[in-house]
């Protein structure tokens, strides 16, 4: 989401406020599978600071789209990151 879009999304009331980004990573796997991981947190109602892992990837000829979402509190992300890095690199596609 772009600056403008989370301007606007927060004058309409959306309620997480300060976006953070923490990981934007290009990622190229065996047989041509490739896309992005992207990390980054938002605080809900100015209190609580909650941490979005996210890997979407999709197949050689990009008719696939394969996604794995992690979500938890900052503390929770920041406590067991080593574990949450270990699941979040192992996501891979093995052609059937």
């Amino acid at each position: 989401m772009t600056a403008n879009a989370r301007q606007n999304a927060s004058a309409q009331g959306f309620p997480l406020t300060g976006f953070k980004q923490i990981r934007d990573q290009m990622l190229s796997l065996d047989q041509g599978v490739h896309g992005v991981r992207e990390t980054f947190e938002y605080t809900f109602n100015g209190n609580v600071t909650d941490t979005f892992d996210e890997v979407a990837l999709t197949n050689a000829d990009q008719t696939v789209v394969y996604l794995l979402v992690l979500h938890c509190t900052a503390k929770c992300y920041s406590n067991d990151q080593t574990e949450i890095d270990d699941v979040m690199s192992s996501f891979t596609i093995r052609s059937l």
